[in-house]
């Protein structure tokens, strides 16, 4: 192996017998190179690659925090530097979410995925990091049956609670359905801010119409919306860690009948003190309720398509 044209960047070599590059660069910045392999009968290829060197990620925060007021507002920009812009921040320890009830937010409509089967998974790429439960996925699998799994790409119509709790799901509507009927299909819309998924289904049994949607905000709030009334309806619908210990199961869960309009959204909390949340572009704010002190790590990840990411512990004292 040997470079035929070019340079690489400084202090990087590339080993003439095993093709490995290797070193700790120096500098920032990009560098064009032909790279060139012989076999043992002289016979040789080439390629040209391009390759960035980035500065490191890192957390400039210091780890204790300013202290809090109780009933006073609290504001902090995180700072980091390096990495590819714009920064995701997260928090790895786990919490849980807490489900709200909001006024009516259908949004309807979406992408035909022509994702018409009875007892079937598909996998969307999504356009950004989602957070859940202090990770990060860049991709979901949705199945027929009215929920969202991270892990699982079986599909599963024999829902119950206890299953809930032992997958990394988001359930909105968790029954036996069906989407290969007359206008049945699941929907996508993809904006900057949030995806999301609506299932156009009907229960396998007793046929009766579905129209959900789950909403993924790119902060790693969640929401559900039920477009018309739900009848016959066996379902279960909530959030969960798969651990079986951190899961949040809606005040919808088991109900037979949803009325239309019905909304819940699902906020992640608990580690912060009472009061006080973050933003996933790393501002920690609100209004301090109680006196306590609380130790948590956040992480911290950049926007390159090879994804930079970054720890560190935090302590702050209300």
């Amino acid at each position: 192996w040997r470079i035929a044209s070019g340079t690489l960047p400084s202090e990087l070599t590339l080993d003439p017998e095993t093709g490995t590059l290797s070193g700790v660069p120096a500098d920032v910045g990009a560098t064009t190179f032909t790279v060139e392999v012989a076999d043992t009968l002289q016979a040789t290829a080439q390629r040209e690659f391009t390759l960035a060197v980035l500065r490191r990620l890192e957390i400039l925060t210091p780890s204790t925090l300013p202290n809090a007021i109780i009933g006073q507002p609290y504001s902090l920009p995180l700072q980091a530097q390096g990495g590819t812009p714009p920064y995701l921040w997260t928090i790895t320890d786990t919490g849980n979410y807490t489900e709200t009830t909001p006024p009516t937010k259908w949004l309807g409509g979406g992408t035909p995925m022509e994702w018409r089967d009875d007892d079937n998974v598909w996998e969307l790429a999504l356009p950004w990091w989602f957070p859940f439960y202090g990770r990060q996925y860049a991709s979901i699998y949705i199945c027929s049956n009215g929920y969202l799994d991270f892990n699982d790409v079986v599909a599963h119509w024999d829902n119950s609670d206890a299953s809930l709790q032992s997958a990394t799901r988001i359930a909105p509507l968790w029954d036996d359905l069906r989407t290969d009927g007359v206008n049945e299909d699941i929907y996508v819309t993809v904006d900057a801010t949030y995806v999301a998924i609506r299932w156009a289904a009907e229960t396998y049994s007793g046929a009766h119409p579905v129209n959900v949607e789950a909403i993924l905000n790119r902060d790693g709030t969640v929401a559900f919306h039920y477009n018309g009334d739900h009848q016959g309806l066996t379902p279960t619908i909530g959030i969960s860690n798969g651990d079986e210990t951190n899961f949040t199961l809606s005040t919808l869960d088991t109900l037979t009948e949803i009325p239309g309009g019905a909304t819940r959204t699902f906020l992640y909390t608990g580690i912060l003190p009472n009061g006080l949340s973050m933003t996933s572009n790393g501002v920690i704010s609100g209004t301090p309720e109680s006196l306590e002190q609380r130790s948590f790590t956040l992480r911290l990840s950049d926007n390159a398509t090879n994804q930079q990411n970054a720890t560190k512990p935090f302590n702050i004292q209300v």
